[in-house]
């Protein structure tokens, strides 16, 4: 049974933890999207399969690359269906997930220096 210390505290759950955030609701957090979703890192690749509801819906990736550019990209059940490029600073991208699709973001933080965040939604369960 998942542990969950709320107002900004943790979920530790089978195969790792999430974060919830101060007033989140724990329940959402059995999922790896939403509002306690997010990553942050600096040089290197990162890619994380996201654990996320089975039903279909839109979902928006939410990133930042600050200063020092930095590549986003989400694949549907390994195929690529969006990249930024090497971008800097903000942005977001909605998408159309199929329902059961996995959900993968990579992140390339090639240069030295580089500092990165994204947050990605739930699917909103639309029929997209």
């Amino acid at each position: 049974m998942p542990l969950v210390l709320k107002d900004g505290g943790l979920l530790l759950k089978d195969g790792g933890m999430a974060y919830v955030p101060a007033g989140g609701d724990p329940c959402t957090c059995c999922y790896e999207c939403g509002p306690q979703s997010f990553a942050s890192g600096g040089s290197g690749f990162y890619e994380k399969i996201h654990n996320v509801q089975p039903y279909s819906g839109y979902m928006t990736l939410s990133w930042n690359a600050y200063r020092v550019p930095d590549r986003f990209r989400v694949a549907l059940n390994n195929v690529v269906i969006f990249d930024t490029g090497v971008v800097s600073g903000s942005g977001s991208h909605t998408f159309c997930r199929p329902a059961g699709a996995q959900v993968k973001v990579m992140v390339d933080g090639t240069l030295g220096g580089t500092a990165w965040d994204y947050t990605l939604t739930c699917p909103d369960g639309s029929a997209c």
